[in-house]
């Protein structure tokens, strides 16, 4: 039996993240971004290959590599 008692499942930390689905005017995917309860957002792209980052604690956008990019949420600029 879980924790939560009543054989209520355990709810990981994925189940409450929210992902978004980026399409183009053509309506194919070109990526997704995976936003955390925290605000912390992962963009990949549409075969899910990380691309960046944006740390919502310290308002910066990384890389694939964490190298900073940029102050502020820019994620979608690192889409080709």
């Amino acid at each position: 039996m879980s924790s939560y008692g009543l054989g209520m499942p355990k709810l990981g930390i994925d189940e409450f993240m929210q992902r978004i689905t980026l399409k183009d005017n053509r309506f194919r995917i070109i990526g997704y971004v995976d936003i955390a309860p925290n605000g912390d957002k992962t963009l990949r792209n549409e075969k899910f290959q990380i691309l960046g980052y944006y740390k919502a604690k310290q308002d910066i956008t990384q890389d694939a590599r964490f190298m900073t990019i940029g102050r502020g949420d820019i994620l979608t600029s690192l889409l080709h």
